[in-house]
């Protein structure tokens, strides 16, 4: 990847990005792996059962295979466009997670250079972040 795609997207979103593609073609491998198996040992097995039994359902065995292929098919097609919405709602919430993290550290470092004295407790409600805008602080 270019440098300025990198430049271009927020540290949140990019992290984002990586992380759950990363998961998500993991968890994809595992599944499919083990799918794979599945239909081919279940495939071998009907052919072979309805050969030995009637030759009729085995025509129709070999029908119904292309019809569900098709329909995976546009199911997955279907289904990739709101996995993009998720992953862009994903890099919203953790670059958004990020900035509120950094404004919290703003404000404890607003307030330990007032009161540096570890012992004095300062119940503080309300700090202004680097931004300028309010942000709650917890005690």
């Amino acid at each position: 990847m270019p440098m300025k795609y990198f430049e271009s997207r927020t540290y949140g979103e990019v992290l984002s990005r990586i992380t759950n593609d990363v998961d998500t073609l993991g968890q994809s491998l595992n599944q499919s792996v083990t799918q794979i198996i599945t239909s081919v040992a279940t495939l071998v097995g009907t052919l072979v059962m309805m050969i030995s039994i009637s030759g009729i359902m085995t025509l129709i065995s070999l029908v119904i295979l292309p019809v569900s292929a098709i329909l995976i098919s546009f199911i997955i097609k279907h289904s990739q466009k709101y996995f993009r919405q998720q992953q862009e709602y994903l890099d919203i919430s953790t670059d958004r997670w990020k900035r509120s993290m950094a404004d919290i550290w703003w404000c404890r470092h607003i307030i330990s250079r007032r009161a540096p004295s570890k012992n004095l407790k300062i119940p503080i409600r309300f700090c202004f972040n680097r931004h300028g805008s309010p942000s709650f602080y917890p005690d």
